[in-house]
């Protein structure tokens, strides 16, 4: 399964640690978003580790899924570094 992983931590050693845990199991698409492909128990544990990483009264994560259909049409624009073809088609690879 394909999943968006957007979040918004406010404290730095809290946004370090989400970081860390999302970097172990995707890829970063810009600053504060990750995309990740995962089995539903996979995504269950990630989901817990960041459950762990956060304060739920400061901070939000949002885990987005995204469909085959979804993918193949998602568009990026501008500046930035290129994805891995597995997540975008190759002329989409450039993210703001």
């Amino acid at each position: 399964m394909n999943d968006r992983v957007a979040y918004d931590v406010a404290d730095d050693r809290r946004r370090e640690r989400v970081v860390k845990v999302l970097a172990g199991d995707g890829a970063r698409v810009q600053y504060s978003l990750f995309t990740v492909d995962l089995l539903a128990a996979d995504l269950q544990l990630l989901q817990a580790q960041l459950e762990d990483s956060i304060d739920p009264e400061e901070d939000r994560i949002h885990i987005v899924p995204t469909c085959k259909d979804c993918r193949r049409s998602s568009r990026a624009m501008g500046r930035g570094i290129p994805l891995a073809d597995t997540y975008f088609r190759r002329e989409q690879t450039w993210v703001l």
